[in-house]
């Protein structure tokens, strides 16, 4: 593989990705809004640019973070705060504004955009959210398609767990875990840089792929696994709240990319 990718985005994600595409032989440049990471990020040998997106602008040197790119990897989330999620679909209007419509793009999106609905969660399946969060990437999503057609591709991931997210760090012990007996949809870091790595190696363009481990065990099956990793009680479990039990499937990835996901079984992050 050589090609120059631009990855907005060097977070938890997109840091480790950068580093996997370089070694791979790609020109990589990435972006952050801090100086602070900024002077971290060069140590990488990454070419870093601070780019700052709003909802009106984009603060930063953008024709050049862009310049003579094949591809342009978008891994912003929507901020945490209601006014960051409300402005998170002018902001992806910012970005493709600013882009040549025959650009390939890879979208990072979120299986959150299926809702909570029971069903078996598939790329064609309905699209439902219930969250803001949710409703500000599926109509992010659409500006991105709208945009840039069939050189856009959208990778839904399932809940993001690895390194420095470890499950077990959700569980509170004055919170009883809601939903016991649904099944948890979860992918590890690896698994997402090998999904998009595919996408790039094979010209996958003009797609949707959901990013989600094999293996659904339940919420109290995996969460009384995790708590006992970190030496914690087990958790407690709500179970007068309706139960729920979206399940996101990944036999798309397989089938068309080939995809073989390290943890299958989200459990098996727990033996590492």
């Amino acid at each position: 593989m050589s090609k120059k990718i631009a990855i907005l985005g060097l977070g938890w994600l997109g840091l480790p990705l950068a580093k996997h595409l370089f070694k791979k032989g790609c020109e990589i440049t990435g972006s952050t809004t801090s100086s602070e990471k900024l002077m971290q990020l060069l140590q990488s040998r990454l070419a870093v640019r601070i780019i700052k997106i709003t909802k009106n602008n984009i603060q930063g040197n953008w024709k050049n973070f862009i310049q003579d790119i094949d591809t342009l990897i978008i891994n912003i989330p929507p901020g945490k705060k209601d006014n960051h999620v409300d402005n998170y679909a002018l902001q992806l209007q910012q970005v493709v504004e600013r882009c040549d419509t025959n650009l390939k793009v890879i979208f990072v999106s979120s299986t959150s955009v299926y809702g909570n609905e029971n069903q078996n969660a598939t790329e064609n399946s309905s699209t439902i959210p219930t969250k803001p969060s949710g409703k500000s990437i599926l109509e992010a999503e659409k500006i991105v398609q709208t945009h840039f057609g069939e050189n856009a591709t959208i990778v839904r991931f399932a809940g993001l767990f690895g390194p420095d997210r470890h499950p077990g760090r959700f569980l509170k012990a004055d919170a009883p875990l809601a939903n016991p007996n649904g099944r948890v949809n979860l992918v590890h870091l690896e698994d997402c840089i090998s999904l998009i790595t595919s996408i790039i190696d094979q010209d996958a363009y003009g797609e949707v792929f959901n990013g989600c481990s094999d293996k659904h065990p339940t919420r109290a099956e995996f969460y009384t696994q995790a708590a006992y990793a970190l030496s914690m009680d087990a958790p407690s479990f709500d179970s007068e709240t309706p139960a729920k039990d979206k399940v996101v499937s990944n036999e798309k990835s397989k089938s068309t990319l080939g995809m073989v996901y390290k943890y299958a079984s989200p459990e098996l992050f727990f033996n590492d």
